[in-house]
């Protein structure tokens, strides 16, 4: 439970902090321009998904082979290069495609460019004291990270009042949070266990970053598609319902997902032992996952709405909604590992493309209401798990199986009930 609690905590201040800076921007700025910003991110995500989501899966296991720390070199200079390049390219294109009045505000996501390399270069740093479950470390870094990057970027909010503040704070959490890693493992140092050759690491990694990307197809193909069919005020509504609806719940699945990985993946395991071993976590990330969507729902229902202006009554009708969907992302990321472990995943890719579809009709739902759309969102979530459960049915006992329903339906009553 302590580790679990000290991963949510790693993951949950960076995106606390941005959760912060979005309802700020929404306080201070137009749906418009909150839409700028989350195609950036957007972006931002894809490229995570394409590289930094992959290598982050298989990073424990690439530091116990010999060939892995010469593939780890190479991930980060070609990931470096390349995120850049082409995070770069997209800022242009943004440029000449956005109406006038918005071009100003897409050059101001020019700092993000620098995320990508960030999170390759900080990669083996993090892994290493994953590996010796040195978790208060990890928190602690990204706490100040998130304070130091707030103190920054909230006077530039206040003073400017453009997305500038949002995108600072996004690069100076990934600069700081990299440095202290990088100087916390700087003793730390991973037995090689074996040999792999790195055309089966890269195989894996493509197979992996393939998986990966599918994921990300489920989870924001909607936004993609709202960018380019509905307005940017639609867009940024959208977006910023779902930033404050997954913060938590998106912090608790790689939690889970991130204290899993060197359990079950530090050797051959049975369907048996790889349950034995993650049952434990999967039980305390659904308690935690039912805690944290509940804290959201009367946080945006007693404080939200009394910050924001009318015109973000959607959005915030739809917070209520999303977070039900907390509980099977969870699940559903933790899943993701252990069919890793069992060697089931590609199983599983075809079950992802399912939810890329998904986002179709969730996208022009939105066009007409957030509402419904936010609906969609949830039950394509309980549907991905379901079916991620059926690759292997056996990996979760009814125990655990009892704790997702019984989550999920709490979340479910909470939000039918404020939505009366």
């Amino acid at each position: 439970m302590k580790n679990l609690t000290l991963s949510f905590l790693e993951r949950i201040l960076p995106r606390a902090a941005s959760a912060l800076v979005m309802v700020l921007l929404a306080a201070y700025l137009s749906p418009e321009i909150v839409g700028v910003y989350a195609l950036g991110t957007l972006a931002i995500f894809l490229l995570q998904a394409a590289s930094d989501n992959p290598m982050r899966q298989m990073a424990v296991k690439v530091l116990r082979t010999t060939g892995g720390m010469l593939f780890m070199r190479r991930y980060v200079i070609i990931v470096s290069a390349l995120g850049t390049t082409l995070f770069l390219l997209f800022v242009i294109a943004l440029v000449f495609l956005l109406p006038s009045g918005l071009a100003d505000d897409a050059l101001l996501l020019l700092p993000l460019a620098f995320v990508p390399s960030l999170a390759a270069i900080r990669m083996k740093n993090v892994a290493q004291l994953q590996l010796r479950g040195l978790w208060p470390e990890l928190a602690r870094g990204q706490m100040w990270a998130a304070l130091l990057s707030l103190a920054v970027s909230v006077p530039v909010l206040v003073g400017t009042k453009s997305i500038l503040a949002s995108s600072l704070q996004i690069v100076l959490t990934e600069a700081i949070y990299s440095w202290y890693v990088r100087r916390a493992a700087s003793h730390s140092r991973v037995k090689s266990e074996d040999s792999q050759a790195n055309g089966t690491l890269f195989s894996e990694f493509r197979h992996v970053a393939a998986y990966s990307l599918l994921g990300w197809g489920q989870s924001q193909a909607d936004k993609g598609l709202l960018s380019i069919f509905a307005g940017p005020a639609v867009f940024g509504m959208y977006s910023f319902a779902q930033s404050i609806a997954r913060s938590a719940g998106d912090s608790l699945s790689t939690a889970s997902a991130n204290v899993l990985r060197p359990v079950v993946l530090g050797g051959s395991h049975t369907i048996r032992e790889v349950r034995k071993l993650a049952e434990p976590v999967i039980q305390r990330g659904v308690l935690l996952s039912a805690c944290a969507g509940l804290a959201t729902v009367l946080a945006a229902e007693y404080l939200l709405r009394n910050i924001l202006s009318e015109e973000w009554g959607p959005a915030l009708d739809a917070v209520r909604i999303m977070t039900i969907g907390v509980v099977p992302t969870m699940v559903g990321w933790s899943l993701t590992v252990l069919l890793l472990a069992l060697g089931r995943v590609k199983w599983a890719s075809p079950i992802k493309f399912l939810g890329v579809l998904a986002a179709v009709p969730i996208a022009f739902s939105a066009i007409y209401s957030l509402e419904l759309a936010a609906w969609l969102v949830v039950a394509r979530e309980a549907l991905v798990m379901m079916l991620l459960l059926g690759v292997a049915p056996t990996v979760l006992g009814r125990r655990t199986l009892v704790y997702i329903l019984i989550a999920f339906s709490l979340l479910a009553g909470v939000a039918l009930t404020f939505g009366r």
